[in-house]
């Protein structure tokens, strides 16, 4: 198993387990463990062998028995455990790369996408671009809102404490060029490069499962 697939794993787990809301720091060791391991010079299965898993910087012992199991049996208990306590429609999503378990719980409550057909569908019908639109009108809304808050909290403190200079004003126009960046990117390109990247990734993988690759 190489190293690509045994990160992917762990970020997996630590998605999954933000959804069902567990521990934060359970799950920051996972999205730690998942970086660490994609970063890593040499493959896990050479640094097993040599007995120095635990000499990895950010892999605990509960981590390297996990990576050792995967490294040995293919599978890990657990994360098929994780995955268990979701519906199968997601699994079933979970299961075309690309799709990751955030991803995968939006289709299936937003969309009621449970199935690669489904998804196909989803994608050529356009209703996938326009959740990732709503998404992404939604993130633009609750920038402005905290903008708003934040800068009025900053003007009363200002006039408060030196109403002579408006030192406001600076946080104000630095933060208001992102916003504006920010509104560009959702209204204007709708959506972003990266979205798009994604779906045909997703519209890839799904032509590589019918073709059987």
């Amino acid at each position: 198993m190489k190293n690509a697939a045994i990160a992917q794993v762990f970020q997996d787990m630590a998605d999954l387990l933000e959804l069902k809301e567990e521990n934060p720091f359970k799950i920051r060791a996972y999205q730690r463990a998942s970086h660490t391991i994609d970063d890593l010079p040499m493959e896990l299965g050479q640094v097993m062998s040599e007995g120095k898993l635990r000499d990895i910087p950010g892999i605990g012992e509960a981590i390297a028995k996990k990576i050792t199991e995967l490294l040995t049996t293919g599978r890990l208990e657990a994360y098929e455990k994780l995955r268990s306590e979701f519906p199968e429609s997601i699994n079933s999503l979970l299961a075309i790369q690309g799709v990751g378990p955030k991803t995968a719980v939006r289709l299936y409550k937003e969309l009621g996408v449970s199935t690669v057909d489904a998804l196909e569908k989803a994608i050529q019908d356009g209703q996938v671009a326009a959740l990732y639109r709503l998404a992404g009108k939604i993130g633009f809304l609750r920038h402005l809102m905290i903008y708003v808050l934040v800068n009025a909290l900053l003007l009363a403190i200002n006039l408060v404490t030196s109403s002579g200079f408006l030192w406001f004003l600076l946080p104000l126009g630095g933060w208001g060029i992102v916003l504006l960046a920010h509104f560009v990117s959702v209204f204007i390109f709708r959506g972003g490069r990266f979205e798009r990247w994604r779906r045909r990734e997703i519209e890839r993988e799904m032509a590589k499962q019918r073709r059987g690759d």
